[in-house]
Parts: C-alpha cells; structure tokens; sequence
C-alpha cells in the first residue's frame, strides 16, 4: 500500500503557483511516484486494494482519479470494482 507525500511539506508550503508546483514535480523520480501513489492501468486491481484497507479496519475510503474521463471511471468503478467490496 501506498503512503507519504512526494514533496516535502516544507516545500509544498513554499510553492506558490501551478507552475511552481509543476516545476518540483519534475524532480521526482517515477520509481517514487510508484512506492508513494497507487496507479493502476487495470481497474480490477482497486477491488485487491480495497479489500485489504477493508481487512485492516478502514471503514472510509476516498478514492481520487486523476484521469480527465471522470464520468467512464465512475460508471467503471461501479460496476467492476464496488460490487466485490461492499457488503
């Protein structure tokens, strides 16, 4: 599971713009981004995700798609993923 920030909050507090935001983010190596974000190309794999906060206690989740097709993940989300992780 994925944890952390990829910035240290001591610099996120000195950014002040987007491109400021963008500029920091180039320094991080992909390899990171991987350890400290869960990304997944198969949406299937959120119901393995999922099912193990569920085992750990977590009873809220909130999820956060960055993809720019919202209205494809929700409706994908739904039907693939939801049905296997709740009760």
């Amino acid at each position: 599971m994925a944890s952390g920030n990829l910035i240290f909050s001591n610099v996120l507090t000195n950014l002040k713009s987007p491109e400021q935001f963008d500029n920091a983010s180039k320094l991080i190596d992909p390899e990171v981004i991987s350890d400290k974000v869960n990304i997944f190309t198969d949406i299937t794999k959120y119901v393995e995700l999922l099912d193990e906060y569920i085992q750990l206690g977590v009873d809220h989740i909130y999820i956060h798609n960055v993809n720019l097709n919202q209205k494809q993940f929700i409706e994908d989300f739904g039907q693939k993923v939801l049905p296997f992780v709740m009760d």
